[in-house]
């Protein structure tokens, strides 16, 4: 196992956050964390992070805490940022300084097969911009890939591509975690998906296989679970 949370909330002053959630992640699993916007799922990112502490409940990341346990986590942000004048160059020494996993030869390779500009990030357009991301964040070594909205500011032509990449790439001895609206885009590459309600509780927890046998996709199930949510 990788990483559990057992009965871990937290909420904001809004009245936002997440409530009494249970799950386990193993490695070999990539899972859609999906919901309505504000369900929690960023947050739900966060805490398995180490960037936020829970106000009740456990969180175990490789037999520690999520704040010991975080060399062993990459998050991809939803709002992560880099200064407009790196290019991956500078890009490639940053990650290089803070994370002892940063695999050069593979940041580069990625670079190349997701088409990426070796020029500043001012001068690529948002969708280059969150591809030199996904690619900082994949070229690390790690147990745990946490994606918030991947494919934010990507075509659609170039999302399946993108993801198909990212398998071809990825450590099955790891576990990717994503969350995203492009439900469709991400069904056939998911092996689970997590349901978070707008009370910020898990509706369901089922994989991606147990639906098909149903004659469903994860956009099908998300609506029988929480379709009437939506505001």
């Amino acid at each position: 196992m990788i990483a559990s949370f057992k009965e871990v909330s937290k909420h904001y002053s809004s009245g936002d956050g997440v409530e009494a959630l249970s799950f386990s992640v193993e490695r070999g699993q990539i899972i859609g964390l999906l919901g309505l916007n504000g369900a929690g799922k960023t947050t739900t990112m966060k805490l398995m992070a180490g960037m936020l502490h829970p106000q009740s409940g456990t969180i175990d990341v490789m037999g520690k805490t999520p704040r010991e346990g975080r060399h062993n986590v990459a998050f991809l942000g939803d709002r992560q940022s880099f200064p407009s004048w790196m290019a991956p160059k500078d890009m490639h020494k940053f990650m290089a300084t803070f994370y002892a996993d940063f695999q050069p030869d593979k940041f580069y390779q990625l670079m190349k097969d997701l088409d990426v500009p070796a020029k500043a990030l001012e001068q690529m357009s948002r969708g280059q911009r969150q591809k030199l991301k996904i690619v900082a964040t994949m070229a690390r070594k790690a147990a745990l890939y946490l994606l918030d909205e991947p494919l934010s500011g990507i075509d659609l032509v170039a999302r399946t591509g993108i993801l198909k990449t990212l398998i071809e790439y990825w450590d099955e001895d790891s576990c990717v975690i994503l969350s995203t609206h492009e439900i469709k885009d991400t069904d056939p590459f998911l092996d689970r998906a997590i349901f978070i309600g707008n009370d910020g509780c898990i509706k369901a927890d089922e994989t991606t296989e147990s639906m098909r046998e149903q004659g469903l996709g994860v956009a099908d199930r998300f609506l029988q679970v929480l379709g009437g949510q939506a505001e």
